[in-house]
């Protein structure tokens, strides 16, 4: 996974122009949303588009990471709501793997 954004939290100093924009991404890939504890990176979200403005990211039509209780098989579930995110995180480039085009 190959970072592609840094988000600094709302008020920082986050390099974005002063209106919001959207990433989104190109067929076959996925942004990973994580967020780091200490010396641990957590995946918060998946989604193939976010709207960056200098207080959030907002990201839409996000999805999670469901598998059965043997953990033999994964699936995409999405999230109720679109999600908006205010605290540091980190947006990553993945390559889509084939649970996530798989929805419950």
């Amino acid at each position: 996974m190959r970072e592609y954004f840094h988000f600094f939290g709302r008020g920082h100093e986050t390099e974005t122009p002063p209106a919001s924009y959207q990433i989104e991404c190109a067929s076959g890939k996925v942004l990973v949303v994580t967020e780091k504890f200490g010396a641990i990176e957590i995946v918060i979200s998946y989604c193939r588009a976010a709207v960056v403005d200098p207080w959030s990211i907002s990201c839409i039509d996000p999805f999670r990471r469901a598998s059965d209780v043997a953990c033999t098989r994964s699936w995409a579930e999405p999230e109720k709501s679109d999600i908006v995110i205010y605290r540091r995180v980190r947006l990553h480039l993945a390559v889509e793997e084939p649970w996530m085009k798989m929805r419950s």
